[in-house]
């Protein structure tokens, strides 16, 4: 796969850890090649419980933001579709790696 391919990915979390429950609240994507963005891919995505003060303080999304919105399972596909076999780039690979995994 040519290095000049790749997703740019941000996901914001409930929680630091999917082994303690926490969830994906939202993702953010931008797919690039030869140094053009080429699409994006946003959403905010529903955890099933709601999320903590410390959480909307720290990521600005609130529980009414996720109110209605689908859920992980629902989105899968379609995130999996838009990743394709691109390169992940992230600021904290670990990290996002662990809930993308979970």
């Amino acid at each position: 796969m040519p290095a000049s391919r790749a997703i740019i990915l941000d996901l914001e979390t409930s929680g630091l850890s999917p082994n303690y429950g926490a969830k994906i609240i939202e993702i953010g994507m931008i797919k690039v090649e030869n140094g053009k963005i080429i699409d994006k891919f946003q959403k905010l995505i529903n955890p099933g419980f709601s999320i903590s003060h410390e959480i909307t303080d720290y990521t600005g999304i609130t529980n009414k933001m996720l109110n209605g919105k689908p859920t992980w399972y629902k989105l899968r596909n379609p995130i999996l579709d838009f990743i394709e076999d691109y390169n992940i780039i992230a600021h904290n690979y670990s990290f996002d790696k662990r809930f993308l995994d979970h």
